[in-house]
């Protein structure tokens, strides 16, 4: 049952609990934390331009970080830190990286259903919503079985590949990898 699990979370930027994660730099990037408090205490002004010539419609944004902005990854980075460290204590034998809102982990399948179920009840309260129905598991066939009864015991459903596309990269079978390329 080894593979691994890409999750897929909603709009993850837009969604951070942007009190929870100032306070996390605060503690964890004292340096940095004048500036990511006077650039996120206030709603995010976002400019819409549809039609050249008519003005920019406003959108006062109150949830969530300013995406394309560079700052604004490292503040994600640093307010997603506490719901990583809190599932590596939880589930201990997987490999979990992250990069942005992009969470994955490898290892036996039991393992990463258990961490799948950890974001969908902790997640929320960082602003991160998995959403298993859209996550990708990667397996090998012989090990599918066993995956899919896993996750069925812990009540999720998933998708099943062998392989996908990950960070511009590929994870899977040979051949599939080598269609991808």
């Amino acid at each position: 049952g080894f593979g691994v699990q890409l999750v897929d979370a909603r709009n993850a930027f837009n969604e951070i609990n942007r009190y929870l994660m100032l306070w996390e730099i605060y503690y964890r990037w004292h340096q940095g934390s004048r500036f990511a408090f006077n650039r996120y205490r206030h709603h995010n002004i976002v400019y819409v331009r549809d039609t050249p010539g008519n003005p920019a419609i406003k959108i006062l944004s109150k949830e969530g970080i300013a995406q394309g902005c560079t700052f604004s990854m490292f503040c994600y980075g640093i307010g997603i830190m506490p719901l990583a460290e809190r599932m590596r204590e939880s589930v201990e034998d997987t490999l979990q990286p992250w990069y942005a809102d992009d969470a994955a982990t490898a290892g036996w399948a039991i393992m990463n259903a258990r961490c799948m179920k950890f974001l969908c009840e902790h997640g929320p309260r960082y602003g991160y919503y998995p959403e298993p129905n859209k996550s990708i598991y990667v397996c090998k066939g012989q090990d599918e079985a066993v995956a899919r009864d896993a996750y069925r015991e812990l009540g999720l459903k998933i998708n099943f590949s062998r392989g996908h596309r990950y960070l511009g990269s590929f994870i899977g079978c040979r051949t599939l990898k080598e269609d991808y390329i």
